[in-house]
């Protein structure tokens, strides 16, 4: 090792107990504990739809998904905002009056409050849901 490097080691921390009484006046939100559910099947018709609770809060939930190829979930609605985030596969997304979409892996989607949608999946996909605000319903 060098001097120089040495000499920069004890200069930063010389400021160590500076940066500890700066931390300690920073206000973090608070930290969302960690909920991770046993995964639960969802009574589909066609298919097998599992998901798993990531995080359940009331202001926010995030759930992961896994849809069997052949699987559908037919028209509803839900009464908060709906992200999705499909990572593995694909998901056919239908919104009420407008044109199917695909959403490949990598793609996401916002669904707006109270807007009618519907899922079908052609091959075995993983997505995230991600429900602002968390409501009774969902």
């Amino acid at each position: 090792m060098k001097m120089t490097d040495i000499n920069h080691i004890k200069n930063s921390s010389s400021k160590l107990p500076e940066l500890e009484q700066l931390i300690k006046t920073l206000r973090f939100p608070p930290m969302a504990s960690p909920i991770v559910s046993d995964g639960q099947k969802l009574d589909i018709a066609c298919g097998t739809c599992l998901f798993w609770t990531i995080l359940d809060q009331p202001e926010i939930k995030v759930s992961r998904f896994f849809q069997s190829a052949g699987s559908n979930l037919p028209e509803h609605i839900h009464q908060q905002k709906e992200f999705l985030i499909v990572y593995a596969g694909s998901m056919f997304l239908k919104l009420r009056d407008a044109e199917e979409i695909k959403i490949p892996a990598g793609d996401s989607v916002i669904i707006d409050i109270g807007n009618p949608h519907s899922k079908r999946f052609l091959e075995d996909s993983w997505y995230l849901a991600i429900t602002i605000p968390k409501t009774q319903d969902w």
